[in-house]
C-alpha cells in the first residue's frame, strides 16, 4: 500500500488539508458591540462614544442575512419567465439572555429605549474567530420573551445604505473581513467599512 505524501491525495495531484480543521462554535466569539448612531443635518453620522458590549449574555447572532427583490421583466413575446434583480438588503438579529444584573443591565431593552426618544440607527460589529463583520441599521423590531427558564430578547435590524462619498471610495454595508486574507475582492471601486466607535 503507498503512503500517499502529506498534503497530497493518493494520486499526487490534488491537494487536501491533513489537519483536524478547527470547526468554529459559539465560543469563539471575541467581540459584538452595539452603539447607537445620529445622522447629522449634513446626511453623515455622528456616533456616540457610548460602545455597549454583548460578551456573555448573547444567545445568537443571525447575519447580515442576504435578501435580494426581483422583478419579472420579459417581452411579451418571451414565453420564458426572466427574473431582474432590482434590490439587496441585509438584515442582523441580535438575540441576547435577559439577566437580573445591577452592575451590568441588560443592553437590548436599553437600544430599543432609545428609539423611543429618537435614535434610530445603530452599528453592530463582532468578530468570530479571524473573521470580522461591522454593519450599520436601522431599528426594524425589538421581541422581549418571558417564559419559565431562559428569557431572550430579540433586536432586529436593517441595513442602510450609506452612500458613495468619493469617487475612489465605496462604504460597504456590511462589511466582512478576515485576518487571513480575502479570497475574492469584489467589492466597488476600494471597499471601505462605515466608520464607529468599538
Amino acid at each position: 500500500m503507498t503512503t500517499p505524501t502529506p498534503g497530497w491525495n493518493a494520486l499526487g495531484n490534488t491537494a487536501y488539508n491533513d489537519a483536524i480543521p478547527q470547526w468554529m462554535i459559539g465560543r469563539h466569539l471575541v467581540s459584538c458591540i452595539i452603539t447607537p448612531l445620529v445622522v447629522t443635518a449634513a446626511g453623515t453620522w455622528s456616533a456616540s462614544t457610548t460602545v455597549e458590549s454583548l460578551i456573555g449574555t448573547l444567545d445568537a447572532i443571525e447575519g447580515p442575512s442576504p435578501e435580494f427583490t426581483d422583478e419579472m421583466i420579459q417581452a411579451i413575446d418571451n414565453f420564458y419567465e426572466n427574473y431582474v434583480p432590482t434590490g439587496q438588503s441585509y438584515t442582523i438579529t441580535l438575540t441576547e439572555i435577559q439577566k437580573s444584573d445591577s452592575v451590568f443591565p441588560n443592553i437590548l431593552p436599553q437600544v430599543y429605549q432609545l428609539t423611543q426618544s429618537g435614535t434610530f440607527y445603530f452599528g453592530v460589529a463582532y468578530k468570530i474567530g479571524f473573521d470580522t463583520w461591522s454593519m450599520v441599521g436601522v431599528f426594524s423590531g425589538y421581541k422581549p420573551a418571558i417564559g419559565r427558564g431562559k428569557t431572550p430578547a430579540q433586536l432586529v435590524l436593517k441595513m442602510v445604505d450609506p452612500g458613495l462619498y468619493s469617487s475612489t471610495v465605496s462604504y460597504v454595508n456590511p462589511f466582512y473581513t478576515n485576518d487571513v486574507g480575502i479570497i475574492w475582492d469584489d467589492e466597488p471601486l476600494d471597499g471601505q467599512p462605515i466608520s464607529f466607535p468599538s
